[in-house]
């Protein structure tokens, strides 16, 4: 990865154990909104080659035990949630014209394209070949919409895709097919995110890059953290990142 100004504040990081020894600099990355310090020798033509062995290793029993926990939690959590997913389709429906859902088609595993759910939030159902990111105070989101995004709920009906199997609960976040296109270009270890099934929160997501990727060192650390994450994997890391996300949740950051 190329070196990046910014440096990170001194908050304790989501996995420094674990992560410590993965990258020089990792246990000082945290959720700061910036991207941590990054020296040349992070992530070298070895290191990648090892975090796509690392992935290819999920196909036998750890990917299946992740894809068992996968499917009980999102079963159970559409049971749970059945209530609150049926007063936001009704909350949806009635307070602007359009669908309930908003289906895009997203890169997944391998590059394969899937259809992402999501509650509708915004006046725009864009899936084109040119797609302008939500950004603060977009005027394309609705009033229900706002809250949607901002509570993270607008994202549950991808429950329905970790039980199809386009992804997992924990796993770099899928882009649409414009942006992953363009990030591609931009980001040499990109294409290692694709080497896992996308999730619905992952390790750059609870290190501070969720939402947009509007400047380059936003795409650096996402990127980053997606290759580490692949890099990484384990059961525990994907627990303690769930947990992480329903932190980051209830503070709403860099989220609109």
């Amino acid at each position: 990865m190329r070196p990046s100004s910014h440096k990170p504040s001194e908050q304790a990081p989501i996995e420094e154990a674990a992560l410590s020894e993965a990258a020089p600099g990792v246990a000082n990355a945290e959720i700061s909104g910036e991207a941590p310090t990054f020296s040349n020798d992070n992530f070298d033509e070895k290191q990648l080659s090892e975090a796509l062995d690392a992935a290819a290793a999920q196909a036998g029993i750890e990917y299946f035990a992740k894809r068992v926990c996968d499917v009980c939690a999102s079963a159970l959590l559409l049971i749970i949630l059945g209530p609150l997913l049926t007063v936001t389709a009704i909350a949806i429906k009635f307070s602007s014209p359009g669908p309930v859902f908003f289906l895009q088609d997203r890169i997944g595993k391998n590059g394969k394209v899937f259809k992402i759910f999501k509650f509708r939030s915004m006046t725009t159902r864009d899936n084109g070949s040119v797609i302008k990111q939500a950004g603060k105070d977009d005027p394309r989101v609705t009033k229900v919409g706002k809250f949607l995004r901002s509570s993270s709920i607008d994202e549950l009906p991808q429950l329905f895709n970790v039980i199809k199997g386009d992804m997992s609960l924990v796993g770099p976040r899928p882009h649409a097919v414009a942006h992953d296109a363009e990030f591609a270009q931009k980001e040499k270890d990109y294409s290692i995110r694709r080497a896992v099934l996308p999730g619905l929160t992952g390790l750059a997501q609870v290190n501070g890059y969720r939402g947009e990727t509007d400047t380059p060192e936003k795409l650096q650390g996402r990127v980053y953290y997606d290759a580490l994450y692949v890099k990484r994997y384990s059961f525990w890391l994907d627990i303690k990142i769930i947990f992480k996300t329903f932190f980051i949740v209830f503070k709403r950051v860099n989220a609109y």
